[in-house]
């Protein structure tokens, strides 16, 4: 059920990456391209699109900016939102427009220019976000905004910290902001500009700490997050019985130690493995002193591979598990501060 909306598979015929320039770290793509073929083709420019998802080998650049898609390595990449550069769209009247970063300036140009969808647009938001009720509505009800992923509704929190309506910001208008997480509501686009990130070190260690209990995991969130990691995901004892019965999810197991309630997974990158295994070491330094955990494997090379290929098969496992309760889908984007997790 779409509404009076319709449904478009960009998936044949838009599917181009337009332009990549390395200089200034950007790519210029049509909505259908793929993501991880996306980053074959920056590669050889020292270059990648950080943010994620599980479905990274067949999920779509537009999906992505849709959903505003992050994925485990968020904590260090941010979301989709945070790399969209300049959108490119047509509007329900069929005009073509372009939304990308605005000058207090350009902005009120934009509002002042001939009667058309595209001025009304600004018109409008300007007039929404120029009301002081509904900004403060906005500041009281919207998610926290030390959340970086906030994909509960419109982000017109982002929009509202424009230099245009905050004389403290510095921050251009972007309409790009909101496109990104409106789940293909908004318009209908053509090509998506996106910063690109350097490729990360070469050398990845996967801390897997080890509690008994999911709240023990959640307190050892808190030291793990200190350390600037790539990923800091967890998996719980619900998913980790899941894998005790899953033969193709067995074998990756092998670390685990006794049954634990929970498994917080911790990713480092450096140059080297003795870089590595320094922070590593004084990850698990800072977790016994807390009295967090019984067990602080560190995996490195083909093994990381394993551990990433059992979280993300989390969800896929508990759908199969025996019974009539199942999870339900969607709850997995729901989020919080990090320092609200235990509670």
């Amino acid at each position: 059920m779409v509404g009076s909306g319709i449904v478009v598979d960009v998936s044949r015929h838009f599917t181009k990456i337009l332009e990549i320039n390395p200089q200034e770290q950007w790519v210029r793509c049509q909505p259908g391209v793929i993501r991880n073929e996306l980053n074959d083709a920056l590669r050889p420019y020292g270059l990648f699109f950080g943010p994620e998802t599980s479905t990274q080998n067949r999920a779509m650049m537009g999906g992505m900016l849709g959903n505003n898609s992050c994925g485990s390595n968020s904590i260090k990449y941010g979301s989709v939102r945070e790399h969209t550069l300049e959108v490119t769209a047509l509007l329900s009247d069929g005009s073509k427009v372009v939304f990308g970063p605005l000058s207090k300036d350009a902005f009120n140009a934009k509002c002042n220019g001939p009667d058309s969808l595209e001025t009304n647009i600004y018109r409008q938001i300007r007039e929404m976000l120029s009301n002081p009720e509904n900004r403060r509505e906005i500041r009281e009800k919207f998610p926290h905004p030390d959340i970086p992923r906030r994909n509960t509704g419109y982000a017109l929190d982002c929009l509202m910290d424009a230099d245009c309506f905050d004389s403290d910001s510095n921050n251009p208008f972007h309409f790009g902001k909101l496109i990104a997480g409106s789940e293909g509501t908004l318009c209908f686009v053509l090509e998506i500009k996106f910063h690109c990130d350097v490729l990360p070190p070469k050398v990845s260690g996967l801390h897997c700490a080890q509690f008994n209990t999911i709240d023990e995991a959640l307190r050892a969130t808190q030291i793990a997050i200190r350390y600037e990691c790539y990923a800091c995901e967890l998996i719980d004892h619900h998913i980790l019985e899941c894998t005790e019965r899953s033969i193709e999810h067995r074998e990756n197991r092998f670390f685990i130690q006794g049954k634990p309630g929970a498994v917080l997974i911790t990713e480092i990158r450096k140059e080297t493995a003795e870089a590595v295994l320094e922070v590593t070491r004084q990850i698990e330094k800072d977790m016994r002193e807390a009295e967090l955990g019984y067990a602080y494997p560190v995996l490195m090379g083909d093994d990381t591979v394993k551990i990433w290929n059992l979280r993300k098969a989390g969800l896929g496992l508990l759908s199969n598990m025996p019974g009539d309760a199942k999870p339900v889908p969607v709850v997995e984007d729901t989020s919080v501060r990090v320092q609200d997790l235990p509670d």
